[in-house]
């Protein structure tokens, strides 16, 4: 006859109350398995799970019905039974209190337990059943609904063993996760939750296998079984010993307390990464791994491989099971950054802090894995990277987290949204300013006060929406003069690739020309000419275009229609000198040309020191009459520059010191065909003091953003 089972001394209402819900959906799944594992001897031993789900005729629809676990252990004897019914009893363990029970009332409407056991050579049956439903905690004080113990006669006759069976879920949310469990997803979240029981016990595993039932049907073929073979080897293993703290006599800061430690141990396994889906550090507790209290090591992004693998590092130790509460795996480790908020009382306790551990774990994975250090310094190498070529400033760095692992792209939409809340939140502050400017009113005397204080806000806030937009503009400059060193110093892959065992074409005037402006293109503005001078990117120009097709204002720059005279001379020698292509031509105002020539890093750039001569008196001369172009100033750029070889070819060259260029002053350019005489200047130039000095002028702004930067956070 079935009769409730009161407890003395505990009001079940409030038992339930204290030990709350796990957040955990299978945790009484994992508490039932975890019961099996302790209720066996061991390999000859076995666990069967039993998933029953429901399927309607009519619409397919799948419905979870009720969930079992069988297993061949020592059954519910009177011991074991007595220890059951009596709530927070520490007998099996003083960390082990019965309470994962609760976890089973607050899941499931009902469970049962059907179990044999022996007692002197006798073999007995005991059935009951658990639940919080108003007919037992409020109506009878009780969980317990027991029926009486029946005998089954000797125990040779009889298999000892336990079925456990959890019907009805309270929660909808249950119903549905239970509802799409499947016996591969039970069997990976098993091998996952009790990865460290398999990996201690991996050589006397009992059986254990997951079986589908379909409206009682056996569906064999959806079988699984946890195996042997289904766990990895340890990879390493090693203790880290962490001492006690306590306040330091002078209350300033922790000491250590002498002799008094505990140790931890960290077993690793690396584990193909088709098997595991990200790096993991879990600690355990009584052999299950605790998954409220994630540890994250900066050197072990998530999901980066190593070798094709990952890693999955497993933390254990007595002080983690003695701290592991009444709802399992949530583990009671104290805090430094909680230690003035609760008061001196803690701070005179002896303890060990979650920092402490997770700083001593990581210096010690460190040790095992070298290589994952190195992975962490690629990482910082890259952030730092990234600061220099966009410019960001530490504050955002501060205000974000940043994880390795994670791609270019994700960082720098991280540090462009925050910025973008920067700005949102500036952006309202400057419409408040401006509807507050509009309300004073300049007839009240505090009126200039007033004023002065919206002013002094308005200054703050103005200039850091400017600075993001500089920002940028700033950053793109920089990677500009990076890729400009490169090319310089031939470190650009087109440069030196190989290709079918022979050296590539040097190009390198082709690319510096490019990278300044680009071939055959008219857009000034869009070009990186500020690297020569600031001006010459508001200048019209043109580049690479024979003269014959220069175009300036619309209108044709070089003659069309030629007087005998003139055409005999364009083309002295069979050569068309219309047809001729200055790298650059930048035309600044009426009657000015600037002429920039370029020269490959190797070319001694002395021997075409006559070559812009040529355009200026080309430009001077063949140009249509509207244009009147009389003054040139021309650049021949390059890098193999020696100024006494510079001189020994012209001597009217000039060094400009402190400066590391030469210079011509104003030369006369003949004029022909009845046109006035023109003037040039000239300078000889190295690449490399362009790229020094365009780097200086540009650190100036990234100084003075920086500053910026620090004066606004």
């Amino acid at each position: 006859m079935l009769k409730f089972i009161e407890q003395e001394d505990v009001y079940y209402p409030s038992v339930l109350k204290k030990i709350r819900k796990s957040t955990e959906q299978l945790q009484p799944l994992y508490e039932a398995f975890r019961n099996a594992l302790e209720a066996i001897d061991g390999c000859n031993d076995k666990i069967i799970l039993r998933l029953f789900h429901s399927k309607s005729s009519v619409d397919n629809i799948v419905e979870f019905e009720r969930f079992e676990i069988e297993d061949s252990g020592v059954g519910f004897n009177d011991v074991e039974y007595d220890r059951f019914k009596r709530i927070f009893d520490s007998r099996k363990g003083k960390n082990n209190q019965g309470s994962g029970r609760i976890q089973f009332l607050h899941f499931f409407q009902e469970t049962e337990f059907k179990s044999t056991f022996y007692d002197k050579n006798a073999a007995y049956r005991r059935f009951f059943k658990i639940s919080k439903r108003k007919e037992y905690i409020y109506d009878n004080n009780a969980i317990i609904l027991a029926d009486e113990t029946v005998p089954l006669g000797k125990e040779e006759e009889h298999q000892r063993g336990t079925i456990v069976t959890f019907k009805y879920c309270w929660d909808d949310k249950d119903r549905i996760l239970y509802s799409e469990m499947t016996t591969k997803k039970l069997k990976n979240l098993l091998l996952d939750h009790y990865i460290a029981y398999f990996c201690i016990h991996k050589n006397e595993l009992p059986v254990i296998q997951i079986e589908y039932y379909i409206n009682g049907v056996h569906i064999t073929k959806e079988k699984e079984q946890i195996v042997a073979k289904d766990i990895p080897a340890i990879d390493k293993q090693d203790n880290v010993t962490l001492n006690y703290l306590k306040l330091a006599e002078d209350g300033k800061g922790l000491v250590p307390v002498d002799n008094k430690t505990e140790i931890f141990n960290i077993k690793s396994f690396k584990i193909k990464k088709k098997y595991l889906q990200k790096n993991e550090v879990k600690f355990t507790s009584k052999d299950e791994t605790v998954e409220q209290l994630k540890i994250k090591l900066p050197f072990l992004p998530e999901t980066e491989t190593f070798e094709d693998c990952r890693y999955l590092m497993l933390v254990s130790s007595t002080f983690l099971t003695e701290r592991d509460d009444d709802v399992r795996g949530n583990l009671k480790i104290a805090s430094r950054n909680k230690l003035s908020s609760v008061g001196s009382d803690a701070y005179n306790e002896e303890d060990i802090y979650i920092e402490d551990i997770i700083e001593g774990i990581s210096e010690k994975v460190k040790s095992l894995y070298p290589e994952l250090e190195q992975k962490k310094q690629e990482f910082d190498d890259n952030i730092e990277k990234l600061k220099k070529m966009f410019l960001i400033d530490d504050e955002t760095l501060k205000n974000i987290k940043i994880y390795p692992g994670e791609s270019d792209s994700t960082i720098l939409q991280k540090i462009y949204e925050a910025d973008a809340k920067l700005v949102a939140k500036k952006d309202a502050e400057l419409k408040r300013l401006v509807q507050d400017l509009e309300q004073l009113n300049p007839v009240e005397d505090d009126f200039e006060e007033h004023l002065s204080n919206v002013a002094e806000q308005l200054s703050c806030i103005i200039p850091l929406q400017n600075k993001n937009q500089l920002t940028k503009y700033v950053a793109r400059r920089n990677m500009v003069l990076e890729l400009f060193e490169k090319a310089l110093h031939r470190q650009l892959l087109m440069q030196y690739k190989r290709e079918n065992g022979k050296e590539p074409k040097n190009i390198d005037e082709r690319i510096i020309h490019n990278i300044l402006y680009r071939q055959h293109s008219s857009d000034s503005y869009s070009s990186n000419m500020w690297l020569i001078n600031e001006d010459f990117i508001y200048f019209k120009g043109t580049s690479e275009s024979k003269l014959k097709d220069v175009v300036v204002n619309d209108k044709k720059f070089f003659k069309d229609e030629f007087s005998e005279e003139e055409l005999e001379a364009v083309v002295a020698l069979g050569e068309d000198r219309r047809e001729k292509r200055p790298d650059i031509l930048l035309f600044p105002d009426e009657g000015k040309c600037v002429i920039i020539e370029f020269k490959n890093p190797n070319v001694n750039v002395s021997d075409h020191l006559t070559q812009v001569n040529k355009y200026a008196s080309l430009l001077l001369n063949y140009s249509v009459d509207d244009f009147k172009i009389d003054t040139y100033y021309a650049y021949l750029i390059g890098e193999a520059i020696d100024g006494n070889d510079v001189q020994d070819h012209d001597s009217d060259f000039e060094y400009a010191y402190h400066f590391d260029y030469l210079y011509r002053p104003a030369k006369k350019v003949r004029g022909k065909f009845g046109r006035s005489d023109g003037s040039i200047y000239t300078e000889v130039i190295k690449y490399s003091t362009l790229l020094k000095r365009a780097k200086q002028r540009n650190q100036i702004f990234i100084d003075t953003l920086l500053n910026s930067n620090k004066q606004t956070t």
